[in-house]
């Protein structure tokens, strides 16, 4: 069987950072979004992760994919192409 390199597999590694980091902007945004929300239902959302970001779910979300990558960078080519083409789809 191929066996990864350790710098790709440090990537791997550091890709389940990325995802995780990614995944806890996403869910940190919605939560304070629904909370503005429900307290000033009209008004736009300008606390917390919103007044560094206008998006900052979004970002996660990005955040999330370009982890996901970087897991995928250490298999074999079709895993890396399984886990790389989603990313390019939302940037692009």
């Amino acid at each position: 069987p191929l066996r990864a390199r350790p710098v790709l597999k440090a990537i791997g590694w550091a890709g389940v950072g990325i995802a995780g980091i990614g995944l806890l902007i996403e869910t940190l945004a919605d939560e304070q979004k629904l909370a503005a929300k429900r307290e000033a239902p009209r008004l736009p959302v300008m606390d917390g992760l919103f007044s560094y970001c206008r998006h900052p779910n979004y970002f996660g979300e990005f955040l999330f994919h370009c982890g996901i990558s970087c897991m995928g960078i250490s298999g074999t080519p079709i895993q890396v192409a399984a886990c790389v083409f989603p990313t390019f789809f939302m940037a692009f």
